[in-house]
């Protein structure tokens, strides 16, 4: 429904989920629905984007509890979104049209990005560094996941320089990029070694990729799980953790991780944020290396567009050619049962990543 501003310009309602302020021991009882205004006149360097489809990812809670920077409170929710462009400003009207699909991210991926803008809402005005453009011929469950479950590994194996036939070892390999990591194992003929928390996790990878080297780890199991990899892989030379897990399980992959190895650590599912690690033994004698890694701080912020551009069109290429393929999104959820949609995305047997629909 529209509505006449005082100077006469036409509005938009737009509900959009946010958060006052941050809360690390229950970052969703923080999220709200408001409603406000947003002008459709735009300047010439302006695109009115409506957003039709949302993600829900670990890290929007991540946010919610203060862990992420360029957050500026009040703000707004969600990282990664699908839209369509509804109207363009005077400036790009023989470039882009209305109705072309395109993805938006908080943290825009083009130029350098200052401050997170959620996605969680209705419509929003942007520039044109703060949209991806998305091809026809890619499917929306693809294109609305192209930041943190598809460019988040492809950007840590590009960084990694993997050879054919190094060792990678992953935590949560039943996760999205999980198994992004392990198709892009067969492409680029590195292996993997990976780490999942049951056992029809672990027999789902191996019949579905092909690959036998995957294990169950539980805290029950810790201490056995080790001294086996331990003893299997004693002469192989891992030289890259993937982890996302931390705590005990992290900790063990550092411990399997091979002198001069690297260590890249991008989350914290089990709730516990260090690890116990021997610096005399392991930084020093053993020149292991500890590396911090999201793809909004490490990556977005030292890249060029032209690599940027780069890694989008290689994903792009990949999709079309049926080389990488994603899991079936989940459950999907309407705006206002974004609180539902948070329990939901939280279950650990869920079927599929969970979305928010803007109707």
């Amino acid at each position: 429904m529209k509505y006449l501003f005082k100077f006469g310009y036409p509005m938009l309602n737009n509900r959009k989920i946010i958060y006052k302020k941050f809360n690390k021991k229950n970052p969703q009882s923080v999220f709200e629905i408001v409603t406000d205004l947003i002008t459709e006149k735009l300047d010439s360097d302006e695109i009115l984007v409506k957003i039709s489809k949302a993600m829900i990812h670990p890290c929007d809670l991540g946010c919610a509890s203060g862990y992420v920077n360029g957050i500026i409170l009040p703000s707004g929710a969600g990282f990664e979104g699908l839209g369509i462009i509804k109207d363009v400003g005077i400036n790009f009207k023989k470039e882009l049209y209305i109705g072309q699909k395109v993805h938006v991210c908080a943290t825009h991926v083009l130029d350098r990005w200052k401050f997170w803008k959620g996605v969680w809402c209705d419509y929003m005005i942007l520039k044109k560094n703060e949209i991806i453009l998305i091809p026809q011929d890619i499917n929306d469950e693809r294109a609305i996941q192209l930041f943190v479950n598809v460019m988040t590994p492809l950007a840590m194996v590009k960084e990694m320089n993997l050879k054919k036939g190094d060792i990678l070892l992953q935590t949560a390999a039943n996760s999205v990029v999980g198994r992004v990591i392990i198709q892009l194992s067969k492409i680029y003929e590195f292996k993997t070694i990976n780490i999942v928390r049951n056992k029809l996790a672990a027999i789902n990878l191996c019949k579905k990729y092909n690959i036998s080297e995957v294990y169950v780890y539980s805290n029950n199991n810790h201490k056995k799980l080790f001294s086996s990899l331990s003893n299997k892989y004693n002469n192989v030379i891992i030289k890259y953790v993937i982890d996302s897990v931390s705590g005990n399980l992290g900790l063990m992959c550092w411990k399997l991780l091979s002198q001069n190895g690297v260590f890249y650590s991008y989350g914290a599912l089990s709730g516990k944020h260090s690890l116990d690690i021997n610096v005399v033994n392991d930084l020093c004698r053993n020149n292991k290396t500890l590396k911090g890694w999201s793809i909004q701080e490490t990556w977005l912020r030292t890249k060029s567009n032209k690599e940027k551009l780069k890694i989008i069109n290689e994903i792009w290429e990949l999709f079309q050619k049926g080389k990488l393929n994603l899991p079936t999104l989940g459950k999907t959820f309407e705006l206002e049962q974004f609180q539902e949609a948070l329990i939901e995305s939280q279950k650990p047997q869920k079927k599929g990543k969970i979305t928010l629909r803007m109707s």
